[in-house]
């Protein structure tokens, strides 16, 4: 009997085990091979921008070294002798395991695929040194990028000079105006301690390691959007250096004519103008002493059909509700729809019961007639206004994305027919996140954004666009390839179905890049706002004429 078991079980799964080390082997041989891919090329990309370095007539000691300040420092791409490995769990990789200052701070970016090698990197620590820069580019013809929080895929150019902001982290708040001094170097993690120190609160992103700079000049929309406005509606100031080398301080609404024509700019168009050293911020009371009321519903929906009904039941209740309420959907590439719910009015502190109470939350909690399966969480809790700021940033590593943002004009129907159909055919790991605007950041300005130049306040909502892939399993170029293919699809689709009312954010995320190797124009506001855009565009050829600072999503009326 044990012979015969031998032969019909031990046999068969001795079999298995040797399928399964082969298979192993296999896709650790595929991985290697990929991982050896993805380093050839940004070898070749590391050695080009040595080779452009190389090319200059660079005199660093006399024009860079001698005339910044002593607390600057400076690497260029000659000492980076090797890149950091791959697929480290940590986001940034330890001076020991980097090897140089160059490599160590290039590997700040959030988005691993936009890794990129300039020829210099000047850690500023004063404003002259950002004046130092716009002059020793100019001399030698390079164009300036700004790496503060690294989140966007612009930090870092290759072959550039780069404004590295990172020891620029000074804050202060003034108890008698209630305002925050902000230097451009500061995360949102810290702004956000600084101001609940103070009983204070200042909105911004959902994404703690963001920098200020990049999210600020870009609009800045989070969880308290729709309760005190975008993050440019309570930017009151601002110190920038300008191409030419000046610095003006202080910039506000009662500056003279031309000054104010800067702020207007820089409330929600991006970099175009100059390098924001410091922003000085209006802050807001803390609602109910940091207690928030957040409600978590995830419904299976293990079809199309479930996931637009439950999509189209929240925007109903969403469009009802105070200014008090706000709920972000996420769309992933699974059969779940997850809702994060957050109320902050005066019931907030008691919890559940205030979904009984609160006109806003009973519709957030009624049952969706037709939706999902059923609701594999459905949670309601008082959290303080750090886990606010976590949720999002809590489901959202670090990695290998190409993302675009995109402003819609109304959540039709059909828009939401465009989204999950378009996700049900993403690769693995892809998202949008949707949030919605309205409120009082719908209020704040007048449609021909007299205070601000963001000119996407009056849209419905915002979507991220997410499209992901793992380089060692996918091949870094195929899985970018289906990656950007999809994502641009994607864009395609929504305004070829559901009308052309699209804009891009100003945010410069993937497609910023490439948009931006192009000749053509391409579109950063609403495109009905061509006033906008004409009177952005004459502010850039005024204060940068030679377009020094062209590592932005072009400016365009068309």
């Amino acid at each position: 009997m044990p012979m015969s078991l031998d032969k019909y079980v031990v046999t068969p799964v001795a079999a298995l085990l040797g399928i399964a080390v082969l298979y192993r082997k296999q896709k650790n041989d595929t991985e290697r091979k990929n991982l050896e891919a993805l380093n050839t090329s940004r070898l070749a990309r590391l050695e080009k921008a040595k080779e452009d370095f190389d090319s200059q007539t660079f005199d660093l000691e006399k024009d860079l070294y001698s005339r910044l300040s002593d607390q600057a420092e400076v690497a260029t791409v000659k000492e980076c002798k090797s890149l950091p490995p791959m697929k480290q769990s940590e986001r940034f990789y330890s001076f020991d395991i980097a090897g140089s200052n160059y490599a160590h701070w290039t590997d700040r970016v959030w988005n691993k695929d936009v890794l990129s090698f300039p020829q210099i990197i000047v850690r500023v620590a004063v404003p002259s040194d950002v004046a130092v820069c716009f002059e020793l580019a100019k001399k030698h013809n390079l164009n300036i990028s700004v790496a503060a929080g690294c989140h966007s895929a612009n930090a870092f150019t290759d072959s550039a000079l780069t404004i590295d902001m990172a020891k620029m982290t000074d804050m202060s708040y003034t108890a008698e105006t209630k305002e925050l001094q902000v230097q451009a170097g500061a995360t949102l993690s810290a702004v956000d301690d600084l101001c609940r120190t103070n009983g204070r609160v200042l909105p911004v992103g959902t994404n703690g390691d963001t920098g200020i700079s990049g999210l600020t000049l870009s609009g800045g929309g989070g969880w308290l959007t729709r309760k005190f406005g975008f993050t440019v509606d309570n930017l009151v100031g601002i110190d920038i250096v300008l191409p030419s080398g000046t610095l003006i301080e202080n910039i506000r609404d009662s500056s003279p004519a031309k000054e104010r024509d800067l702020l207007w700019a820089c409330r929600g168009s991006g970099g175009h103008f100059g390098v924001v050293t410091k922003f000085y911020f209006k802050t807001h009371e803390m609602p109910n002493q940091d207690q928030f009321l957040l409600g978590t519903i995830v419904s299976l929906c293990p079809t199309a059909t479930m996931k637009q009904t439950v999509l189209k039941a929240w925007w109903q209740k969403l469009k009802t509700t105070s200014h008090d309420t706000t709920c972000t959907a996420v769309l992933p590439a699974a059969p779940v729809v997850p809702l994060m719910w957050l109320h902050c009015g005066p019931e907030a502190p008691k919890g559940i019961e205030a979904t009984k109470t609160v006109k806003d939350l009973q519709a957030a909690v009624a049952p969706v007639a037709g939706g999902g399966l059923f609701n594999v969480e459905n949670s309601w809790k008082v959290v303080d206004h750090k886990k606010v700021q976590s949720l999002v940033a809590d489901n959202q590593t670090h990695g290998f994305i190409y993302q675009t943002m995109i402003a819609i004009i109304d959540m039709s129907d059909d828009v939401i027919a465009c989204m999950v159909d378009a996700i049900g055919k993403a690769p693995s790991g892809s998202v949008f996140v949707i949030q919605a605007i309205g409120g009082r950041a719908s209020e704040l300005d007048t449609p021909d954004c007299k205070q601000c130049s963001l000119s996407t306040r009056h849209a419905a909502a915002w979507i991220l666009v997410e499209a992901r892939w793992d380089p060692l399993v996918d091949g870094h170029e195929v899985g970018r390839a289906k990656a950007s293919a999809w994502a641009k699809q994607f864009v395609a689709d929504i305004n070829e179905q559901c009308g052309p009312a699209m804009a891009k954010t100003s945010h410069a995320f993937s497609d910023a890049r490439e948009e931006n190797a192009g000749e053509g124009n391409n579109v950063l506001v609403d495109v009905t706002k061509s006033d906008v855009a004409k009177r952005l565009m004459e502010i850039k050829k005024r204060v940068d004429p030679d377009n020094i600072l062209c590592h932005n999503r072009k400016l365009s009326s068309n």
